[in-house]
């Protein structure tokens, strides 16, 4: 916000003159803005206010975008609670007339009409824009002059035919331009934009030249909205910071997030916009292209894009094509005519070609635009027509021969200064005069820039304030592979390093590091590697362009680095599959390179961020146990102010504490990490780490709504890993509240995501945290819905999967799964195989999977008839959950305690267990753990709606006994599948019998509730028995339960 202004320029009606007065104690007249001494005054003062003739207000301030530059003037003004700024110009532009025409386009809301501008005018503004975006841009700092339009030749020849094709892609979403180098791709969009400015209907234009470096979503998009927000409107300027706020590997879904942010702020606008990205063919990575295409898929009639390309891009175009959204100018259309060739040699030479001369020329040629330019530096100050005709004639061949060619006659016909320059600036990519002066040791680079401007030699200046230059790409090429020939490598390399340091000097890191990479300067391109990503505090915003950079070090550079080893552990942490074997193999050596040096130095700060980053990657990898132990030794080593790697290990100890059923310990560190990550970080990542085992502390704890809550937060996250926890949560939970469906519908879309993101994820990271999980607590949901064939496939599957890749605890969650199914199924050899198979995996941290290894235990003694035992495991089991307050787990032991005693015959003691369960469910809604249990529980339930203290719970189990009425609906008539296994069918009224007598009726209660003879049910009993080929009720109930008779 500027400040208050100590000086106002005014409108003085009577003396019919502007007049400036200083605001102090009273005003104080200064001079008349008339006067010659008003410009002098605009040079030595940095603000103003303005009040015009019609009473209109303005701020006005000086804003110095280069150290050195006087600036540009900016006009603000307050309307409607809104801040509005204008660019206003140079002092030398800023007469009262002006800023008159700047008080009226305010009043107007409408934004500068910079076609409407003489070229330097608009040329400023533009620039101003640039500088005004760049400046607020966040890391990685970016080159302004990649956002210049390139000047055009001082000749050119007329295209009309081809600026009519461009025309016609100002109505379409996507023009692209390909053909090989040096055919004028770039010329013609800059002629195009040139000739059309001036017109009324033509759009404002948006300029990002593409370099290798930018195959980095981060860079690439970066530069993409901040050269947009050069445009009326602004456009993208909330994009960027949607994109800011990132930190990497980006994933397609938040860069489509980001893309939906900007496509919204250009949705609204008026007219059209252009933006062009030249040089499209470095761009490599998919996932660029994919959000490309997205981009143009749903673009607004606000905004279209050209492209310039070599090669075709790999975009969806067809789609594009079919649609007639798409304008393609190919290489064949950008050819130079007979008649456009005989223009240009028109120009270039003093006489005209002989016709057999210029055809030999097309011949060799092809209408290539570069080879004929090349011609013309040939062919400078020669005059004699018979000299000119020998050029000519000798002038064959393809790109190897121009290269020799260029170096022959071309250079060689420059002066030796000249010639010097030129080879030693060929490292530079784009370059400045101070930027060459610092290469080459002189200190006249400006004037030798402008003279090779001005000769011809293929040296293109860029727009914007300061004189930034660049080589034509072929020109650089053969001035490059010269400057081997002539220089040396040495030489090269020299010019490298001092193109680094200057980069070093006026705060362009990256550049720095880019150049000193070339220069195979390893030691130097660490050091400055090390104050770029490590001091400069963006450990979270390691990229693409940081694997690259820490890739090219040797290994005995990067060892003497240890800050560089763990930023490297953590970019390929979190670019490459982070739960894969591979992942892990390559992370060790630089991990252990980073320990080594700390340990040797006695760092206990980085010793604890090795140890954090360890249990981390450990974490990711399934290894539970050695997570644990390196998350406790960070604890002990990180100081509480080192926050980001302690809140890491805080996370993870405190899981570790979960394990352990120390609840209440872990919601402290769970809510402690949750703070500090949210005070000191604003660490999404980390706050979401928190809300998960917050979730996971209440479910434990039976506050069901509660854990809900939690998980209906992470649903917004953009990270698929978490989303997908979020759904496995909430899929839990409508399992238990017997929601079937959107239990189903949630545990799918966790799959859907894992299927979605594998490639972006990892294979082994979406199985680890996503498919598997995903797929058991599907199987839960489909044994619910009756569907237990099913279900034990899908089990068996992910044990298969967790077997070949060795994670123990999902493997063990695996066989209690499949255990839990086979004792539905009746299968009680293949459920104490499974939990025999657990026990031989070696010991278990988590209580919880202990526990419900017993239960399954449990269940199979229950089922066994052995009650006894069961109820004395119960017992112990009980006790412990009790004292951790883990009210999830008493419940279920409470309903298999009912159990027990209802099988064995105590009727009366189910009823109390049963009670103490319903006071324990009913106020969280918990129903799957009764009814999964079967209908062993019913008349205990039945039993209890005399003993309950108030209707809450009686209204609580009557549900419970219409959804026990709901789940035995249709299973009265055995399956044809299961009927098969039978020695004879069962006729109706044996399978009532056999429904009753599993659900252990005496034969008395069964021959009064079918009304019939003791007798008959003995005899219907024993016919039973032998049609289902057992000896007892035991068997038949287990055998029913398999068969899916009940």
């Amino acid at each position: 916000m500027p400040r208050a202004a100590t000086y106002v320029l005014t409108w003085l009606p009577e003396q019919v003159r502007y007049g400036l007065f200083a605001q102090k104690s009273q005003e104080q007249f200064v001079f008349y803005a008339d006067d010659a001494a008003w410009l002098s005054w605009l040079a030595t003062h940095r603000a103003f206010s303005f009040q015009g003739q019609h009473g209109e207000r303005l701020n006005l301030l000086k804003e110095a975008r280069t150290p050195g530059k006087e600036g540009y003037w900016y006009a603000y003004r307050r309307q409607g609670g809104r801040k509005l700024k204008r660019y206003a110009g140079r002092s030398a532009n800023l007469t009262p007339a002006h800023l008159e025409d700047v008080a009226r386009a305010f009043a107007g809301h409408d934004e500068q009409n910079a076609a409407a501008l003489p070229e330097a005018d608009r040329e400023e503004l533009a620039n101003a824009r640039l500088q005004e975006a760049s400046a607020t841009s966040q890391p990685p700092s970016l080159l302004v002059p990649k956002l210049l339009l390139p000047r055009l030749p001082s000749e050119l020849v007329p295209r009309q035919h081809l600026l009519a094709r461009l025309n016609e892609g100002l109505g379409r979403k996507l023009t692209v331009i390909t053909a090989p180098a040096g055919f004028g791709k770039t010329t013609l969009v800059r002629q195009w934009i040139e000739a059309s400015a001036k017109l009324d209907h033509f759009p404002p234009v948006a300029w990002v030249s593409l370099d290798p470096e930018d195959d980095d979503p981060l860079r690439f998009w970066h530069y993409v909205l901040t050269a947009m927000q050069t445009l009326p409107g602004a456009p993208g300027r909330a994009a960027l910071a949607h994109l800011s706020a990132l930190r990497p590997p980006l994933a397609l879904s938040a860069l489509k997030a980001v893309l939906t942010v900007f496509l919204n702020e250009l949705a609204p606008l008026s007219g059209r916009r252009l933006l062009v990205l030249e040089d499209y063919h470095v761009i490599i990575a998919s996932q660029l292209h994919e959000a490309l295409a997205f981009m143009l898929d749903h673009l607004p009639p606000s905004l279209s894009l050209v492209l310039l390309s070599r090669s075709d891009p790999p975009l969806p175009v067809a789609r594009w094509r079919a649609r007639g959204e798409l304008l393609e100018i190919q290489a064949s259309e950008l050819r130079f005519s007979h008649e456009e060739t005989a223009t240009f040699l028109q120009q270039a030479l003093p006489f005209a070609p002989a016709p057999e001369t210029l055809a030999r020329l097309e011949a060799h040629l092809e209408g290539w635009v570069a080879g004929l330019r090349l011609l013309a530096l040939a062919l400078q100050n020669r005059s004699d027509p018979q000299e000119i005709e020998q050029v000519l004639a000798a002038f064959t061949g393809g790109h190897r021969y121009l290269h020799d060619y260029f170096a022959g006659e071309v250079l060689g016909s420059q002066s030796e200064t000249l010639q010097s320059f030129l080879l030693q600036t060929s490292i530079l990519s784009r370059m400045c005069p101070s930027l060459c002066d610092a290469v080459t040791g002189r200190d006249d680079s400006a004037q030798i820039l402008e003279a090779a401007e001005r000769a011809g030699l293929f040296l293109q200046s860029l727009d914007g304030a300061g004189p930034w230059y660049r080589y034509h790409l072929l020109f650089a090429e053969a001035l490059r592979t010269q400057a081997l020939r002539q220089l040396g490598a040495q030489a090269l390399q020299l010019g490298l390093n001092k193109a680094s340091a200057w980069y070093e000097e006026h705060e362009m890191a990256v550049e720095a590091v880019e150049m000193a990479l070339q220069a195979r300067e390893w030691s130097r391109a660490a050091l400055l590697m090390e104050r770029y990503l490590w001091t400069q505090k963006t450990i979270e915003r390691y990229d693409v362009t940081t694997l690259r950079w820490l890739e090219q070090l040797p290994e005995q550079v990067l060892e003497k680095h240890p800050e560089l080893c763990l930023i490297y552990v953590m970019v390929l942490m979190f670019s490459q599959d982070r739960s894969s074997p591979e992942t892990m193999s390559s992370l060790q050596r630089p991990l252990a390179m980073a320990e080594h040096y700390f340990e040797e130095t006695g760092d206990n700060l980085q010793l604890g961020a090795v140890q954090s980053i360890y249990s981390l990657l450990t974490w990711w990898q399934g290894k539970l146990p050695q997570s644990l132990a390196a998350a406790r030794r960070a604890l002990t080593l990180l100081p509480e102010h080192e926050t980001l790697w302690r809140n890491s290990a805080l996370i993870i100890t405190g899981g570790g504490e979960l394990y352990a059923g120390r609840l209440d310990r872990a919601r402290q560190m769970a809510s402690e990490a949750y703070s500090l990550f949210l005070t000191t970080e604003a660490n999404t990542y980390g706050m979401n780490a928190a809300i998960m085992l917050l979730n996971e502390v209440c479910f434990q704890q039976g506050e069901l709504h509660q854990a809900a809550h939690y998980l209906r937060q992470l649903l917004d996250s953009e990270d698929p890993p978490d989303q997908g926890y979020a759904l496995l949560g909430l899929a839990r939970l409508s399992y238990e509240w017997n929601d079937l469906k959107a239990a189903e519908q949630q545990a799918r879309q966790v799959l859907a995501l894992a299927q979605l993101h594998s490639d972006e994820l990892g294979r082994c990271h979406a199985e680890l945290f996503l498919q598997i999980p995903g797929s058991l607590v599907l199987a839960r949901v489909l044994f619910g819905l009756g569907e237990i064939l099913q279900a034990q496939h899908l089990v068996h599957e992910m044990l298969v999967l967790t077997q070949e890749r060795g994670w123990l605890y999902l493997q063990r969650e695996a066989l209690t799964s499949l255990a839990r199914l086979n004792l539905a199924a009746g299968d009680l050899p293949a459920a104490q195989r499974q939990l025999d198979t657990c026990r031989q995996l070696g010991k278990e941290i988590r209580i919880q999977q202990r526990e419900q290894e017993a239960l399954i235990s449990v269940r199979l003694l229950i089922a066994r008839g052995e009650c006894a035992e069961a109820l004395d495991l119960l017992a112990s089991w009980q006790l412990k959950a009790q004292e951790q307050q883990r009210r999830g787990s008493e419940l279920e032991i409470l309903v298999l305690k009912a159990r027990a005693y209802a099988v064995c015959g105590n009727l009366a003691q189910a009823v109390v267990e049963l009670k103490e369960a319903v006071m324990i469910g009913q106020p969280e809604g918990y129903q799957r753990v009764f009814l999964d249990e079967g209908v062993d529980l019913l008349p205990a339930l039945r039993a209890l709606l005399l003993n309950l203290p108030n209707e809450q719970q009686v209204s609580y189990v009557r549900d419970l006994l219409a959804e026990f009425a709901k789940s035995q609906e249709g299973r009265l008539i055995p399956s044809p599948e299961a009927s098969s296994f039978l020695l004879e069918p069962l006729s109706s009224q044996e399978q009532r019998v056999l429904r009753l007598l599993a659900a252990g009726r005496s034969n008395p209660e069964i021959a009064k509730e079918l009304v019939v003879s003791i007798n008959t049910v003995k005899t219907q009993v024993q016919s039973i028995y032998r049609k289902l080929n057992v000896k007892n009720r035991w068997e038949a109930r287990a055998t029913a339960q398999r068969l899916q008779l009940l």
